[in-house]
């Protein structure tokens, strides 16, 4: 089998698995991020939690994970209250992207390979 690298169906091949692994790692931290927030006991409702979504650019191959939930960069980033008190963060989405080491990529990697 010949492999060219300025072919378009290999090309295809790549941006479609490219793309599905993107997905994996955004997915992965999702979760993570959702299982931090009930570690750090950060929920109240749970809206928090059930908020956060991702979604990825498929052509510049980028991901987003985030929520639309009013105060939450209050919680990531912690803030001043209006007495002058200063609330620390509780990070979710950082710990989850802190928690994403090289093993973890190469295992979600190794898992859409075998789809």
């Amino acid at each position: 089998m010949t492999v060219k690298w300025n072919d378009t169906n290999f090309r295809k091949e790549i941006k479609i698995r490219s793309r599905s692994m993107l997905q994996g790692v955004a997915e992965h931290v999702k979760n993570t991020s959702k299982t931090i927030i009930t570690e750090k006991d950060i929920i109240d409702t749970g809206n928090l939690r059930r908020s956060i979504k991702f979604r990825t650019d498929d052509k510049d191959l980028i991901a987003w994970i985030g929520t639309n939930v009013k105060y939450a960069p209050f919680l990531e980033l912690g803030h001043r209250t209006r007495g002058g008190t200063t609330v620390a963060p509780r990070s979710y989405l950082r710990a989850a992207l802190d928690q994403l080491d090289q093993q973890t990529v190469d295992r979600i990697i190794a898992r859409k390979k075998k789809r």
